[in-house]
């Protein structure tokens, strides 16, 4: 009877352990957590305007997504203008001026930023549309003049000036200061256009401006000498710029720093005196916009765009003139023509009158003249609409 009650203990024992074992068999493996999903990983938003704010009309603006899970992501313009799809790369240009609320998202989280978009169509849209229109010629004033002597040169005010004169572009000159502050004036130093003297270079922004501008006469006006970014905000969504830079003492990557800041790449080109700048130029920013000598032009086919090249006009000229045909070359490649009418560069140009006889003569000489750089740009408007041009 005793090992009758053993055997029946060690088989309960047994039906235990096998319960147990059979249990433990039937559960499953425990799901992936959500944070195992590459479906719910973390998605970051980069928008290429955000530092600005900032970006001229039909300039593309772009949200980049870092979404290693492929993770479906909608971008929300603003505009009424929306995109979603699992990619990385979203792109969009405005139509109209305004400020819009750009919007990104996935995985349940979200970014925002605030955009302005300015009325001056974006550079690089406004160069094709000009190619495209011949009788369309674009006003440039040197230094920011008009024939307003009471305001000084590179002014502030003369930027006011030029906007109100019909400028298309205010061509202006950048030197560095002692303390690493890119400035605007044409002289190294300050001895010609302010009461004061000295070497910008040697001189900190502080002490320049604590100097008043001169103008065109020699008065002591109330102006200062701006800095470039005090000068390119007073230009902002009104008028483009041509900054002359490459002779000077601010170097490429000081100058683009500012324009990258303020978002004005697409309302700004920089002057190069020889290919060489126009290659720094690309390299340091290969959306930046140059503006050359017709000698080296071909440097800037490189980049992909349109853009102008330089030649000054002078009574010497002929169809036969090696300046001449190159213009004509270069255009048909795409690059638009800019030609200067400057009392600068010969003094048998009047400096605060134009003569038609040599307008007439610098179309004849360059008929893919599109840009004429000019110290009168309210008498070149009148004279260019009179003669049937920007109607």
């Amino acid at each position: 009877m005793r090992n009758h009650r053993i055997l029946q203990a060690i088989l309960l024992f047994a039906v235990i352990l096998s319960a147990g074992s059979c249990k433990k068999s039937t559960i499953s493996p425990k799901p992936p957590k959500p944070a195992d999903d590459p479906q719910k990983e973390n998605v970051t938003f980069t928008f290429s305007a955000a530092d600005s704010k900032y970006a001229s009309l039909r300039e593309t603006v772009s949200v980049t997504a870092d979404n290693p899970g492929k993770a479906v992501v909608t971008v929300d313009w603003g505009d009424g203008a929306k995109d979603s799809d699992n990619g990385t790369a979203f792109s969009h240009k405005y139509t109209a001026a305004g400020k819009y609320k750009v919007k990104a998202g996935a995985n349940g989280g979200n970014e925002e930023w605030d955009v302005e978009i300015s009325s001056l169509l974006a550079l690089d849209e406004a160069v094709k549309e000009l190619y495209k229109t011949p009788k369309r010629v674009w006003v440039m004033t040197h230094r920011a003049h008009t024939t307003d002597r009471s305001v000084p040169e590179n002014s502030i005010a003369a930027v006011r000036a030029s906007i109100q004169a019909g400028a298309d572009v205010i061509e202006t000159d950048t030197h560095r200061t002692k303390d690493g502050k890119v400035v605007i004036s044409h002289d190294e130093s300050i001895d010609n256009h302010t009461d004061g003297k000295g070497k910008i270079t040697n001189m900190t922004l502080e002490a320049i401006q604590r100097y008043h501008l001169t103008d065109r006469g020699g008065s002591v006006t109330q102006e200062v000498m701006p800095t470039l970014e005090e000068f390119l905000m007073a230009t902002r969504g009104k008028i483009y710029v041509n900054l002359d830079y490459s002779p000077r003492t601010a170097s490429t990557r000081e100058v683009l720093d500012v324009v990258e800041k303020l978002g004005m790449l697409q309302q700004v080109f920089l002057y190069c005196k020889d290919a060489s700048f126009v290659k720094e130029v690309f390299r340091s920013n290969p959306e930046a916009n140059a503006y050359v000598r017709s000698e080296d032009y071909t440097a800037l086919l490189d980049g992909g765009k349109q853009y102008f090249l330089q030649v000054g006009w002078n009574s010497g000229q002929t169809k036969s003139s090696e300046c001449v045909i190159r213009c004509g070359t270069a255009y048909k490649a795409g690059v638009l023509c800019s030609v200067n009418l400057l009392h600068v560069n010969h003094d048998y140009i009047p400096e605060y009158s134009i003569d038609e006889g040599q307008l007439n003569s610098l179309f004849n000489l360059y008929p893919e003249c599109q840009m004429i750089s000019t110290d009168c740009p309210q008498e070149m408007v009148a004279i260019l609409k009179r003669k049937g041009y920007n109607q």
